[in-house]
């Protein structure tokens, strides 16, 4: 029996529409705007579309034409960030990928493909957010970590690490990776595969506004690991909590507040890629 596929495309991109009847031409599927039942999914879109379809059909393969603002997910698979490059993979072979299952407050489940933050990257994914319609798509992360930083805080989280107490931070930020770039072409988890069945987990403790500014280099040529404040582990299972409110993020969409659990499902989703 023959696969069905189907295109879904991100109505709110305003070029969607057109790569996703070229894709629609090549695979001779038919055109949706909401997750379809579908063996195939070509999704045209940025992170947050390929996010809605992971959760929303996670058994379906997919194939990915991206034209989001980020577009961060397809940069570790090889995937091309233009989508005339792209439209040449989407009829080929699936490969697996892993994918991490969250749970968080309040009582929020769901799965993510590429990054979790905690903490201050989850602040400035929800203040992107409500930048966007007035900046544009590409302008709104850069502003978020601007508009975020006024009211930083450092947050008190206790660590655990496939079942292990790993410790209690003053934290910043904790990235949970399953992909290696985040914030449209930061790289700061270099060596995180999506088919090793393992997270990459980095903590940045007790960085203040200044060491926030003065270090964001290092979030795009990776994270180093002799540094002081960056302690850097690698797990199946990460838990995190806290006696404060800290919100959450993956995949550039605000899930909700810790406390969270992050797990990986080694080979839980199979992507078309090189």
């Amino acid at each position: 029996m023959a696969v069905r596929i189907a295109v879904l495309y991100n109505p709110t991109i305003p070029e969607a529409h057109g790569w996703a009847e070229r894709a629609a031409a090549i695979v001779r599927g038919d055109l949706f705007t909401e997750p379809p039942e579908a063996g195939r999914i070509v999704v045209v879109g940025g992170d947050g579309t390929i996010h809605a379809v992971a959760n929303a059909r996670p058994g379906a393969e997919i194939a990915i034409v991206p034209c989001g603002s980020g577009n961060d997910f397809v940069k570790t698979l090889g995937i091309p960030c233009d989508a005339e490059s792209a439209l040449r993979l989407i009829a080929g072979p699936a490969r697996p990928v892993d994918v991490v299952e969250y749970e968080c407050a309040p009582g929020r489940r769901g799965r993510y493909l590429n990054i979790a933050e905690v903490g201050f990257g989850a602040r400035v994914v929800a203040h992107a957010a409500k930048l966007r319609k007035v900046t544009g798509r590409r302008m709104s992360y850069r502003l978020g970590i601007v508009t975020a930083l006024a009211g930083h805080r450092l947050s008190p989280i206790t660590l655990d690490i496939d079942g292990r107490r790993v410790g209690e931070y003053l934290m910043t930020n904790l990235i949970v990776a399953n992909g290696q770039y985040f914030g449209s072409g930061m790289r700061p988890m270099p060596d995180a595969r999506p088919d090793d069945g393992l997270l990459d987990i980095a903590i940045l403790n007790e960085f203040g506004r200044w060491k926030i500014l003065s270090q964001a280099k290092v979030l795009r040529s990776g994270l180093p690991k002799n540094h002081q404040k960056i302690h850097h582990f690698r797990g199946r299972e990460v838990r995190v909590t806290s006696p404060a409110e800290v919100a959450v993020e993956a995949d550039g969409e605000v899930l909700g507040n810790i406390p969270a659990c992050f797990r990986v499902i080694p080979h839980g989703l199979r992507v078309v890629c090189p």
